[in-house]
């Protein structure tokens, strides 16, 4: 017989089954949907990005991403645009609406980054985030500032228009009292009409 001694393959093991255990906990307790995609098929994913979508834990696995995409269109779009940035090394990002399993639709924000750029085939990671009540948020105040932008220029209009429909008998107020002021008045129609034009 002989002894080997594999204390140290023992701790290698051990090292890399805890590193194994603390990526798991980490992907698992971030609240962004995570997924790992290799030729743009699930390969893995995490139990926010399953609820973000609406599946059932694991059933994601092995579909298409095509599957989390509103359009063929869509889907199609993204690998002519997304893929070819991870393909240099380039962080993908981007912002686009997505659809659940129940075909409700929302908006999410995504980051996409190959695992390896010399390795395509290795894969890339796509985070995922629901931005929905943002842009619902941004849409509102949009809209919000739209209607006080009207509401000012109304004001301004109409306070244009007051001004141009003043001025007019205004001017005539003026200009009658102070040729009024010319002729031979009694001294109580003098001070009455220099109260007019002083006021005018």
């Amino acid at each position: 017989g002989s002894f080997v001694d594999i204390a140290d393959q023992k701790a290698a093991e051990r090292a890399i089954a805890e590193a194994a255990q603390e990526q798991k906990v980490i992907f698992e307790a971030v609240s962004l949907g995570v997924l790992l995609a290799i030729n743009r098929q699930i390969k893995r994913c995490n139990g926010a990005m399953e609820q973000m979508f609406g599946f059932d834990p694991g059933e994601l696995l092995g579909q298409s991403t095509e599957i989390l995409n509103d359009s063929r269109q869509a889907f199609e779009e993204i690998g002519e645009t997304a893929y070819v940035a991870i393909a240099s090394g380039e962080l993908a990002s981007y912002e686009r609406r997505y659809r659940r399993k129940d075909g409700s639709l929302f908006w999410a924000s995504v980051h996409g980054r190959a695992l390896d750029t010399q390795h395509p085939e290795w894969g890339s990671v796509w985070v995922f985030e629901d931005i929905t009540d943002k842009r619902l948020a941004a849409q509102e105040l949009q809209r919000a500032k739209e209607a006080a932008d009207a509401a000012s220029q109304a004001k301004g209009d109409f306070l244009a228009n007051m001004s141009h429909e003043i001025r007019t008998p205004m001017n005539a107020i003026i200009g009658m009292s102070h040729l009024a002021l010319k002729t031979d008045l009694t001294p109580r129609q003098h001070d009455y009409l220099s109260k007019i034009q002083y006021s005018g």
